[in-house]
């Protein structure tokens, strides 16, 4: 008896570290990315990119983006996309209103003014507010598109892969 308890506790233990230690890994940086240099260093950049989040919440979900209500392709998990844009003002919106996209949170929208040369990052996120959720409303997600520093966002992107690749 001694030696099966023994056994389902080295067991136990096996399955509690291999467990925790997958919550607390940190994303693998991907060994092709390089970052994107304009083709008119009068232009910005600006990536749009879904990092990997804790539990993979709504992972099977992603948008359509558009730029001025001009597709530029869907924003999978995982996955980023970069585009070059002329200095300016410009509507960027993540929507679900569209056949290709498969998302069913609310639509994200933001008013952006590019300066030249300089680099943009904005992270769709998707998270739960536990504090919402109740016995009538069991799951409540919570959406953004974040603006993100240079420093964290080319990190982040840097762990996903290019869109359409």
């Amino acid at each position: 008896m001694f030696r099966i308890q023994g056994l389902a506790s080295v067991l136990a233990a096996v399955c509690l570290t291999v467990f925790l230690s997958s919550c607390n890994s940190a994303p693998t940086v991907k060994s092709d990315f390089q970052a994107f240099q304009p083709t008119n260093p009068n232009n910005a950049v600006v990536y749009l990119y879904r990092p990997k989040s804790p539990w993979n919440i709504k992972s099977g979900e992603y948008p359509m983006a558009l730029i001025d209500d001009k597709e530029v392709g869907t924003i999978k998990y995982e996955q980023h996309r970069v585009l070059e844009l002329a200095p300016g003002r410009y509507n960027l919106r993540m929507t679900g209103a569209n056949p290709e996209a498969k998302w069913t949170l609310r639509e994200l929208e933001a008013n952006v003014s590019l300066k030249a040369g300089q680099t943009y990052y904005f992270r769709i996120a998707v998270s739960r507010n536990t504090d919402a959720e109740n016995i009538t409303s069991p799951t409540v997600y919570v959406v953004f598109m974040q603006p993100v520093s240079i420093k964290d966002g080319a990190h982040e992107v840097s762990t996903t892969r290019l869109a359409d690749s």
